[in-house]
């Protein structure tokens, strides 16, 4: 006869052991059961990621590369200034990736999964925010003495370093973040014994003896073979590469003269225009984003946005021929738009990655994520500067001229991107008994 499997009620189940970090998590995490979100965790999270120091120093360096370039004369022409500013970008590329892997994983366990959509999306969001915060506090704070000759006088220390300032802002506020992690929860469970840290915590997620020895069991199965894994990672990659490269296109395109095709903006326009966008973007991930992905399911509001940013993104070009307030408001509308569906789509896939996976092998999955966007990422920026300052050079070509190249071909990589969001390639984990009982 088959063996009958009995459910036992919920608190039965679990058992929590004292002085252990992830049991008093997992604890509170119980009695919060039917609760709303705190919101202390939301901003504790909100910091960790914004105030990464190596990413938000390489963000606010993005809208000034153009300005470095010009000012150490490097390059020949005009058309090539993008070309050296993306080479600029890849050579500053770094590790911050890493530390989101940590992060990504650290959200999923800290919070119910009714309220991982949120968790992920603020990481997404914060994310999303650095990406044009960064850019901003570089357009604003970048070349002092210029900006703001009645507070910063004429060789001082500032005109002799003139983008100083902006990484000593945030170096000073990474730091106090720095100090805060102290008092941050830890998730890791630590039962005073090597095997039954792992067991019990693995038991104590899946909520039952018998589906916490299966996945025991499969806890040394490598991650590479795990389908649902791995196919929303390689979507990730390739739609993060998009975003990369788009952001170091939108910068120095909007940067670069009428005579090419750009906006002819400075680094405050861009900044203004940025900061917009990080508004709508805050407010739609911490409020629009969680009920729509509740009511669609991450994947499905992944492959509409993505669908909605091909012909979006190919009518940036023609904002080039308007001027004046128009100019202004249009670009604005274009850039949140183009941000809430490069996160929309974004948040979708980590939440898809994180779900394919039991608590214990989240860091090594998120790791994987991260190393794998790290390499796509470090040829983001050489590549759509090159690719920018080549189309600049046939601004009279028949085909696509000029601007209207760079952006087709960033549509491209998003159209694969797009392709690899539906079936077979991608796959969803299918829910176990265990998880339904959650």
């Amino acid at each position: 006869m088959a063996e009958e499997y009995v459910e036992q009620p919920l608190l039965e189940r679990k058992k929590y052991y004292e002085n252990c970090p992830g049991c008093e998590v997992d604890k509170a995490k119980e009695l919060s059961e039917g609760q709303g979100v705190a919101f202390t965790k939301l901003f504790m999270v909100w910091m960790l990621v914004l105030c990464a120091e190596d990413f938000l120093e390489y963000m606010i360096n993005a809208t000034a590369r153009c300005a470095k370039v010009r000012d150490f004369n490097i390059a020949k022409t005009e058309a090539d200034t993008s070309s050296y500013a993306g080479y600029l970008g890849k050579i500053t590329s770094s590790h911050f990736h890493f530390m989101k892997a940590s992060i990504l994983a650290y959200t999923t366990e800290l919070f119910r999964e009714e309220h991982q959509a949120l968790g992920l999306s603020t990481v997404s969001a914060a994310w999303g925010i650095g990406l044009i915060i960064g850019p901003a506090l570089g357009g604003y704070l970048a070349q002092p003495v210029e900006k703001y000759p009645h507070i910063f006088p004429k060789d001082s220390f500032w005109d002799r370093f003139p983008y100083f300032l902006p990484n000593f802002v945030i170096s000073v506020v990474a730091f106090l973040v720095a100090m805060g992690c102290i008092w941050i929860p830890e998730t890791l469970h630590n039962h005073n014994c090597s095997n039954e840290s792992i067991d019990d915590a693995t038991a104590l997620e899946n909520g039952s003896s018998r589906a916490g020895n299966e996945k025991i069991i499969q806890k040394n199965e490598t991650l590479f073979y795990n389908w649902p894994l791995m196919s929303s990672i390689i979507a990730y990659c390739i739609l993060s590469l998009h975003d990369i490269a788009y952001l170091e296109v939108f910068s120095l395109w909007a940067v670069s003269p009428r005579s090419l095709g750009g906006l002819s903006f400075t680094t405050d326009d861009v900044g203004n225009v940025l900061s917009i966008s990080g508004v709508a973007l805050i407010i739609y991930q911490l409020t629009i984003y969680p009920i729509v992905e509740k009511a669609s399911g991450p994947i499905s509001v992944a492959r509409i946005s993505s669908m909605l940013s091909i012909p979006l993104l190919q009518g940036y070009p023609f904002i080039a021929s308007l001027s004046g307030l128009a100019l202004y408001i249009v670009l604005s509308i274009f850039s949140i738009l183009k941000n809430i569906l490069s996160m929309t789509i974004i948040t979708g896939l980590l939440l898809l990655q994180n779900r394919a996976v039991e608590q214990h092998q989240r860091g090594a999955a998120n790791g994987i994520a991260m190393t794998g966007m790290s390499l796509f990422n470090a040829i983001g920026p050489v590549t759509g500067g090159t690719i920018l300052a080549w189309s600049e050079k046939r601004i009279d070509a028949a085909f696509l001229p000029g601007t209207h190249m760079v952006f087709f071909i960033l549509n491209i990589v998003e159209a694969v991107g797009l392709l690899m969001m539906f079936k077979p390639f991608l796959v969803e984990k299918k829910k176990t008994h265990s998880d339904q009982i959650h």
